[in-house]
C-alpha cells in the first residue's frame, strides 16, 4: 500500500521497503546541516513540520505544512546521509473531514489538530522544522495555557478501518461537552464560564438563553471561602476597576493584580485562550488567601507566570460579567 500523504522529493526514488528498514540502524536523535551552517537537531517523540510535496522549504507558510510526530529514526550506518523518519500524521480538521464525511469541522479552531494512527515513512530531508502540537484535556482546567499561535489537538481519529468514509462517529473520538446545549467548544468562537459548583463549563450563549444574571456574586475559591457580596444592580454590569493596562502589568503591585484576577469569573475560549483562565485565577486567589491570613506575606517573584497574565486578555477579564450557572443557580 502507498504512503498516506507524499512528502517534499528527497532525491531519492522511494522510502526503504519493509525489509530493508528492519535492517536499518535505530537513533534517538539526527542533525541537519542548513546551508548557512546552522544545526538543527531532531529528537524521537518531537513534532515536526513536514514539507508537502511540491512545497519548497523556508517559502512554505506554516500552515501549509503537515505536522507529523517522530515515532522512529533510522540510517543504514552511523556515518550515513540517508536518514528516514517514520512519522504518525496529524490532521487538519478540514482534511479530516475530506477523509472521514461524517466529522463536523465546525467545532474545531483553526489551530486544532487531530492526532491519527496512520504512519508513513518519509525522508529526513523532508522535515522543514520542529514545532509542538500541545494536547488539550478539556477534563484538565489546571494543565498548562496554550498560546493563540501554537497548534494543538484534544481528540483522536482511527483511520486504518475500511469504513472510514461513512462511519466518522466510530472513527473519531467525539469532543466532549459539558453545556446544556451538548453542542463541543469551539476556542475561535466560544466562551464558555466554568462553574465551580457542578465542575461544569457553560456557553455564555447558552447562559443568557437559560437566566438572567444572578442577584448576588460570591466570588470564592473552590472552597467558597472568599466573598464579596454585591447588589442585584451591580451584577448585570461589567466589573468597573481602577486598573493598569494590561502592557504595564509586570510594573504594577503583584496584590493588586492578585485581587482583581481573583474577582473574575473563570473563562475560557476567544481572547481568554484555549484552556482558559482558570488556573490563573485559582492561584489569584489562593495568593489572596494568604496576605489575609498573613499580612506579611511576600509574593512569589515568578508572580506573574503563576497568574497566566501573558495567555489572556487581562483588560477585558477584569471587565467580564458573571452569571447564574444553568445547572445549579451558583454565580460563575
Amino acid at each position: 500500500m502507498g504512503p498516506h500523504r507524499t512528502a517534499r522529493d528527497s532525491g531519492i526514488d522511494h522510502p526503504p521497503s519493509l525489509k530493508e528498514w528492519t535492517k536499518m540502524k535505530r537513533f534517538k536523535s539526527y542533525t541537519v546541516v542548513a546551508l548557512d551552517e546552522e544545526r538543527f537537531t531532531f529528537f524521537l517523540g518531537d513534532d515536526v513540520y513536514i514539507l508537502p510535496e511540491g512545497q519548497e522549504a523556508h517559502n512554505t507558510p506554516p500552515e501549509r505544512l503537515w505536522n507529523a510526530k517522530i515515532k522512529e529514526i533510522r540510517a543504514k550506518g552511523f556515518d550515513s546521509d540517508d536518514v528516514w523518519l517514520q512519522v504518525i500524521w496529524y490532521y487538519s480538521p478540514t482534511e479530516l473531514s475530506q477523509r472521514v464525511s461524517a466529522f463536523d469541522p465546525s467545532f474545531c479552531g483553526t489551530n486544532e489538530r487531530i492526532f491519527s494512527n496512520q504512519e508513513d515513512i518519509v525522508h529526513a530531508l523532508s522535515c522543514d522544522g520542529r514545532t509542538k502540537v500541545s494536547k488539550f484535556d478539556d477534563s484538565d482546567p489546571l494543565q498548562s495555557p496554550i498560546s493563540a499561535k501554537s497548534n494543538y489537538y484534544r481528540t483522536t481519529t482511527n483511520l486504518s478501518s475500511s469504513k472510514s468514509r461513512h462511519s466518522g462517529r466510530q472513527l473519531v473520538k467525539p469532543l466532549s461537552s459539558s453545556c446544556i446545549c451538548l453542542q463541543p467548544y469551539n476556542p475561535d468562537r466560544h466562551i464558555m464560564h466554568r462553574c465551580s459548583g457542578c465542575e461544569r463549563w457553560y456557553h455564555i450563549s447558552c447562559i443568557f438563553e437559560a437566566h438572567a444574571p444572578p442577584e448576588d456574586i460570591d466570588w470564592a475559591d473552590n472552597s467558597g471561602s472568599m466573598h464579596d457580596e454585591r447588589s442585584s444592580g451591580e451584577t448585570s454590569t461589567r466589573n468597573e476597576q481602577t486598573l493598569p493596562a494590561f502592557a504595564d502589568i509586570g510594573d504594577t503591585d503583584p496584590k493588586t493584580v492578585a485581587l482583581a484576577l481573583a474577582k473574575c469569573p473563570v473563562t475560557r475560549g476567544m481572547e481568554y485562550g484555549v484552556v482558559g483562565t482558570f488556573s490563573g485565577i485559582s492561584a489569584a486567589r489562593t495568593m489572596v488567601q494568604r496576605v489575609k491570613s498573613d499580612p506579611e506575606y511576600i509574593f512569589p517573584e515568578d508572580w506573574s507566570a503563576l497568574l497566566e497574565v501573558n495567555y489572556f486578555d487581562f483588560d477585558l477579564l477584569v471587565r467580564e460579567s458573571w452569571y447564574d450557572c444553568p445547572n445549579c443557580h451558583q454565580p460563575i
